[in-house]
């Protein structure tokens, strides 16, 4: 009989942040802490070909923004899951801390609605849908979506 090895789940998250906020708002450690402690990867997917999610998002304002834009995407051989979001600098400049927040989680919330989509992923069964709902309810029991 062949037990099952578990899936080391790693979640990573970059970020490329016009440097005046990040002296108004530093609101994605919450966010990020929240998801590493209470989401499991292989709750979504029945293979181990899925063992780690990386987000990375920017807001900075133009021409900054152009030279940090990459491409939502997936490496079938290290079964890493690569999510890009951007926020939009005025938006972002001009938000209380708890919309700066809600524009994070957004962010993050879009950005896994693209997994099926990506390349490689039409083999590979994974319920991003269900971790998108999941996110939401979690999220919102938070606070971090008022």
């Amino acid at each position: 009989m062949k037990i099952k090895e578990k899936i080391s789940t790693v979640f990573g998250f970059t970020s490329y942040v016009w440097h005046e906020l990040n002296r108004k708002h530093w609101l994605f450690e919450p966010v990020e802490d929240f998801i590493k402690e209470n989401i499991v990867l292989e709750n979504y997917t029945d293979t181990q070909k899925v063992g780690n999610l990386f987000f990375g998002f920017q807001i900075n304002p133009p021409p900054v923004d152009k030279m940090f834009s990459y491409p939502n995407s997936f490496a079938y051989k290290k079964g890493i899951i690569f999510l890009y979001g951007k926020i939009d600098y005025e938006t972002f400049k001009n938000a209380t801390e708890k919309e700066a927040l809600r524009m994070l989680c957004q962010s993050y919330l879009a950005a896994i609605l693209t997994i099926p989509s990506l390349r490689g992923m039409k083999k590979v069964h994974f319920e991003a849908q269900k971790l998108h709902d999941d996110l939401v309810k979690s999220f919102a029991e938070k606070g971090f979506l008022e």
